[in-house]
């Protein structure tokens, strides 16, 4: 196909020439059909800092755009987000100013650094840029389209309409005129000429406007107008810095506060107004009082925003727009997320993590928003890995915890069964009852554990649960000491010791103390060489007969209980044990005299040890 495009001894014209070596020339076409006639081909070392270039977009990333320079042999620059728009973007939604554009458009640059060490070139969209060139770029624009027409500018001021005829035109004879040359200007230009027209509309209707307001504000008949009185302008107050917005906008952020708590989730009291809201408020209170009238002028409407309250908002914009992207250099979005933007990109990494998954949660929560929080929570559940079982089920606690904080119990019930299908069935039914707990709903907590022990009765840690309730939430002490037979029923053998220490323990502690101490002298006479089990009943007793529970302390009633540990056969290491055990009872709550009856029966149990030995010896 090439071949047949151009044969040998056909003649070429306007090629570019893209690289010389020694014996060779490389040649384009495709360069050389973007030049116009007697254009000279843009080079890097041709652009310099605040040269203003044009060009088509490249390649669009998440930060920013690459655009291709006219008139240049594959000669790129480099836009980013922060300076396509002089609007700072939404916290939320840092490259909504991307959307703008697209692949191909043609957009002017300013070029605003040139590194010559990497040879890149830096480059800004921003309109302010381009305030300075507006009138130039009119005139310009003006010779383009003129030459699109056919016509040189003696033709144009022939036809050209007075200036007071431009003013009365109004909005459809702006249309017409576009429609007029609709048909002739190609569309780049047929595009500026509608701005043009509709800029001339708005500007006549605004003039008829004022023209309008003047007149009835006369008390005179005339028919010529009078000239607009003057307003006396208030004292300009001193502008703030840019340290100052950062610190207001901080402020302002920092009015929700954080009040939620997994555990214990709040919304705001009386719904706390968003600090946009409230900025906006202040805004149009403050700009109310910019301008005064005279003492016999009538009081007109302010229909715009000041020129210093339109420069202080735009600071105030820019300056939060540079403390997120600081914030974004930093990565405080890895350890402290606050946006939908900052959490998502969390989860790109840490999509495993049961913990990322809650925090968003929490964050809708704080917006009082539970739709997106349902929607995090859903997510959740299906993103983590299978493997991560742990994982999954702590988002499934979140979303239940978080359902019966502000769901109905129908949404409750129905992710409390999907649950259930996804999850161990006993470790969920164990964490509902925990989590009518937190929410102060007893009855549903009671009847969820008496549930949870039908459905479970061969585990112990159901009938712990039940126990614990029972005692120190519900106070039911005597319905907990009819319980603790049903459980032994119901558990094998092997299960007795936890669910009876556990009872003994609870008795010590809600209930009555010397029911506990008999039911531990009853598993030690059964047990007596369980270490653990003299260790739980030596504590327990030790708490329940010294201050602050029991005061005066009950010495006496702890010493029994050591003297009968010590005087059983055990190995040294045990008896070592309940030995150092009773000397600091003694230093923390005794006498001195106790601590030497103390000492004095561990050297008799040792000399008792060497004696045995040394029989054993001699035999």
């Amino acid at each position: 196909e090439v071949e047949s495009l151009f044969p040998v001894g056909k003649l070429l014209r306007r090629l570019v020439v893209k690289k010389v070596e020694d014996d060779r020339v490389e040649l384009s076409l495709k360069d050389a059909a973007t030049l116009k006639e007697g254009q000279q081909i843009l080079t890097f070392d041709d652009v310099k800092e605040g040269d203003t270039v044009t060009g088509r977009v490249k390649r669009k990333e998440s930060f920013g755009v690459f655009i291709r320079i006219d008139n240049s042999v594959s000669l790129d620059c480099f836009c980013h987000v922060s300076e396509i728009s002089d609007a700072p973007p939404p916290p939320n939604n840092l490259t909504l100013p991307l959307q703008s554009l697209k692949v191909g458009d043609r957009v002017k640059a300013k070029v605003i650094k040139v590194n010559t060490d990497q040879r890149r070139l830096s480059v800004s969209l921003k309109p302010s840029n381009f305030a300075d060139e507006g009138d130039q770029e009119d005139i310009n624009e003006d010779a383009d389209m003129l030459d699109g027409l056919g016509m040189d500018e003696d033709d144009m001021a022939e036809e050209e309409e007075p200036a007071d005829a431009e003013v009365e035109m109004n909005g459809d004879e702006a249309i017409d005129e576009i429609d007029d040359q609709e048909e002739v200007l190609p569309p780049a230009k047929r595009r500026k000429t509608e701005r043009n027209a509709a800029k001339r509309a708005r500007d006549a209707q605004e003039e008829h406007e004022e023209d309008s307001g003047k007149q009835d504000r006369d008390d005179v008949s005339s028919s010529a107008p009078f000239p607009p009185p003057k307003r006396r302008k208030r004292k300009a107050a001193s502008e703030p810095s840019e340290e100052d917005l950062l610190a207001a906008s901080s402020d302002t952020g920092a009015l929700l506060g954080e009040v939620f708590d997994f555990g214990d989730v709040r919304l705001y009291e009386g719904g706390q107004p968003e600090p946009s809201t409230m900025a906006a408020g202040e805004e149009s209170s403050g700009e109310s009082g910019d301008e005064e009238l005279g003492d016999h002028e009538e009081a007109v409407p302010v229909k715009r925003k000041s020129k210093r309250a339109k420069e202080a908002k735009k600071r105030l914009e820019e300056a939060s727009l540079r403390a997120a992207e600081e914030s974004a250099l930093r990565e405080d979005w890895a350890s402290n997320p606050q946006s939908p933007d900052d959490f998502e990109r969390l989860l790109l990494t840490k999509g495993d993590s049961s913990i990322v998954w809650i925090k968003y949660m929490a964050y809708w929560l704080k917006l009082s928003e539970l739709r997106h929080a349902r929607e995090v929570a859903e997510r959740g559940v299906k993103h983590i890995s299978f493997r991560e079982d742990k994982e999954r089920q702590n988002v499934w606690i979140a979303y239940l915890n978080m359902e019966c904080s502000f769901g109905t119990q129908q949404q409750l019930d129905q992710v409390f069964k999907r649950a259930c299908q996804f999850n161990s069935p006993k470790a969920i039914w164990l964490q509902m009852g925990y989590i009518y707990q937190r929410n102060n709903k007893m009855d549903l907590c009671e009847a969820t554990c008496q549930k949870t022990c039908d459905k479970f009765p061969q585990a112990k840690k159901v009938w712990i649960r039940y126990l614990t309730y029972l005692y120190e939430v519900a106070g039911k002490a005597e319905e907990a000491r009819q319980v603790l037979p049903k459980a032994l029923r119901q558990l094998p053998k092997r299960k007795h010791i936890a669910v009876i220490t556990k009872a003994a323990l609870l008795e010590y502690k809600h209930a009555s103390a010397d029911r506990g101490q008999t039911i531990f002298e009853g598993l030690l006479r059964t047990y007596p060489r369980r270490l653990d089990l003299w260790a739980q009943h030596l504590d327990a007793h030790i708490k329940a007969s010294t201050p602050p529970r029991q005061t005066p302390a009950l010495l006496d009633n702890v010493r029994q209980v050591f003297e009968r540990a010590v005087a059983l056969s055990l190995k040294p290491q045990k008896m070592k044990f309940f030995f150092k055990r009773w000397l600091d009872f003694e230093k923390r709550h005794g006498t001195a005299a106790g601590e030497q009856e103390v000492q004095n029966k561990a050297r008799e149990y040792v000399q008792r040890i060497e004696d045995g030995q040394q029989e054993k010896e001699g035999s």
